[in-house]
């Protein structure tokens, strides 16, 4: 089972916190130049899986999830 790094940067987007993620940690535009993010805020390891242990929740259902909780802070 292979494993991806995805490099992170968290952004906001019409207010709300989300993450770009990129396979380095210098990313550029298709023409070459570099994307002005600064610098990455960490990275995630993608682990991939065959699985899903639980079928019957929808991805609408996890972001409306995330969303409850990012209420919160």
């Amino acid at each position: 089972m292979s494993e991806t790094k995805l490099w992170l940067w968290r952004n906001f987007v019409d207010g709300r916190p989300e993450y770009w993620a990129f396979d380095n940690p210098y990313p550029c535009h298709a023409s070459g130049d570099p994307m002005t993010l600064g610098s990455p805020c960490g990275y995630a390891i993608v682990k991939h899986s065959d699985r899903n242990g639980r079928p019957e929740v929808t991805d609408a259902q996890v972001l409306d999830e995330i969303t409850a909780a990012l209420r919160g802070f």
